[in-house]
């Protein structure tokens, strides 16, 4: 499993960052080399350490306008913590528990992260939740490709990926024929159990307005490559949205929502009618897996 480097590794990256806002490379690993005060860590941490910075970009080291020192150095090692996450994608960042990131949950890894680069809980929670809300985006995409990708191979109709230039309408992807239309948003994960997925007010109207819209949720592999294809029950839909306050005023205005599998029909029924003959679509029929489609 991807993991950050370990704490030697991240322990030298944050002097580098430190040496290398005023002395070169050369001059920085003489002084880590011959003094005593960085004679903890040995010439290989020191070495992976430079080779992470560079690794993630921040060879030569970014620099915080108009900031004081220790502003400037909170932002490096925030900058250094968030690029790794980027980088490394530990599993407790890709397989984490979605109910948890909130921006102030902070696994024990993060949290020991968190002490080696010398920033708060909090502000390590942050960059946590950062890199989950950027792992989740990038699932998100992956499954809407894939979903296009098998969709445009099986199909006779015309299908655009509606989301790719812009997220007005409330769905991502739109099968046009003639005589009528699809419209799909997409829920993607690749987590095999504790399956939750998330709805915004403007995809909860489109679909209370518009009789051609479904839900599809999407199980990804490691490869990124479509393993399941559901419909999303819409009267589950309507019954597990949060109930507005009328009294207060109040909207809900997203939603997170644990998923059952009672909710969930293998398959995508309303593209039924569009499959070409002999279209590889099993998982859009529910009736097995695909072959392989290629984001």
């Amino acid at each position: 499993m991807p993991q950050l480097p370990a704490e030697g590794t991240m322990k030298a990256a944050v002097r580098w960052l430190r040496a290398l806002r005023t002395a070169d490379i050369d001059r920085a690993r003489a002084l880590f080399i011959h003094h005593d005060a960085y004679a903890d860590l040995t010439p290989d941490q020191y070495s992976s350490g430079l080779e992470w910075l560079r690794r993630i970009g921040m060879v030569p080291v970014p620099r915080a306008a108009q900031a004081s020192p220790a502003l400037e150095e909170r932002f490096l090692n925030l900058q250094l913590l968030e690029k790794s996450l980027e980088a490394a994608r530990p599993d407790w960042i890709t397989g984490g528990n979605e109910a948890a990131f909130d921006g102030t949950w902070l696994p024990a890894p993060g949290r020991a992260v968190a002490g080696v680069l010398g920033l708060s809980n909090t502000d390590a929670a942050a960059a946590v939740e950062k890199a989950w809300l950027a792992e989740r985006a990038r699932v998100g995409a992956a499954g809407e490709q894939a979903l296009v990708t098998l969709i445009a191979r099986s199909v006779h109709a015309e299908v655009v990926h509606v989301s790719a230039f812009s997220d007005r309408f409330g769905y991502d992807i739109a099968v046009e024929s003639a005589r009528s239309g699809v419209h799909l948003e997409v829920k993607t994960t690749t987590h095999t159990t504790g399956q939750t997925i998330f709805l915004s007010r403007h995809e909860y109207e489109t679909m209370r307005t518009d009789p051609a819209w479904h839900l599809v949720f999407l199980l990804l592999d490691e490869q990124d490559q479509l393993t399941t294809v559901s419909t999303v029950s819409r009267e589950w839909i309507a019954r597990a949205v949060p109930r507005d306050q009328h009294s207060h005023g109040a909207k809900w205005a997203s939603a997170r929502l644990p998923l059952p599998s009672a909710a969930l029909t293998p398959g995508i029924e309303a593209l039924h009618e569009y499959l070409s003959p002999g279209a590889p679509a099993t998982l859009l029929t529910g009736s097995g897996r695909p072959h392989a489609v290629h984001a």
